[in-house]
């Protein structure tokens, strides 16, 4: 199994997210028929999106989702922490992380450092643009 820092939960949210993005109110089984998101996921990831101010979810008669956040002020790096993502690419660059090949001789671990010299690469990357940007945008052709 393939531990991937884009999970289904997260395609889905972002496919929620852009279904929601005419600010219209919309039923949850027509966006998941729409966007092609199993029911019982679409619920756990709108409470998450729900939680975090994302989104606003009404139950009953007359119910639905509705986007309640502006897009251009969250990044896909902000969306990562709102479903609980793994947003690191080693064990050790996590925090809390004990390394006991460094701490044996207090040795400096230069994989170590190049790992987080890389996670803060991507981290500035996810950071980069807005969920507005990456869901509305068409990218530059010359870049595929």
């Amino acid at each position: 199994m393939v531990n991937l820092l884009i999970s289904r939960e997260v395609d889905y949210a972002l496919r929620i997210l852009r279904d929601l993005s005419d600010q219209e109110l919309h039923v949850v089984k027509e966006l998941c028929e729409r966007e092609l998101i199993p029911h019982k996921f679409a619920y756990k990831i709108i409470r998450k999106l729900s939680a975090a101010g994302l989104v606003h979810a009404t139950r009953g008669v007359g119910g639905g989702v509705k986007l309640s956040a502006d897009l251009h002020s969250y990044t896909l790096y902000d969306l990562l922490g709102v479903m609980n993502s793994q947003r690191h690419i080693s064990a050790c660059t996590g925090d809390g992380y004990r390394c006991e090949w460094r701490e044996k001789d207090h040795r400096r671990c230069n994989f170590h450092l190049n790992l987080l010299k890389i996670e803060r690469d991507i981290h500035d990357i996810l950071k980069r643009d807005s969920l507005y940007e990456l869901l509305m945008n068409s990218p530059d052709p010359a870049s595929e």
